[in-house]
């Protein structure tokens, strides 16, 4: 299954979440839907190379803190809170808390080492 596929079979993910307080516009994960899907593409495949769910939450590194990870890669691009969060869904993380403004993700121990890895993106 490529990268768009993933993004279309797993939008329910998003969509299932329920709203967000007003005013939490750039918190909620739907704002991952208003990316251009390049960008969406870019952005989940930036997250499969580097993390790997686990089994608990962890609770080292915020959406809010990675997604500053994503911005600052060579290949990244500025994207707001709830566009990382939607992204994580569609990747296959699951959340500790979502209706946190910050949200926690299953993520190995292990992987959060490859967050500064440069990896070949096509």
């Amino acid at each position: 299954m490529d990268v768009y596929e993933l993004i279309e079979e797993n939008q329910h993910l998003i969509d299932d979440i329920p709203p967000i307080k007003l005013g939490d516009y750039h918190d909620d994960p739907i704002r991952f839907l208003e990316l251009e899907s390049w960008k969406q593409a870019h952005l989940v495949n930036w997250i499969l190379q580097r993390l790997v769910p686990g089994t608990k939450i962890n609770t080292s590194r915020s959406s809010y803190s990675l997604k500053h990870y994503f911005s600052d890669d060579i290949d990244g691009f500025y994207i707001n809170n709830g566009a990382f969060k939607g992204a994580m869904l569609i990747s296959g993380f699951s959340v500790k808390n979502e209706s946190s403004q910050n949200w926690y993700f299953n993520i190995t121990k292990s992987s959060m080492k490859n967050l500064n890895k440069k990896f070949v993106t096509v």
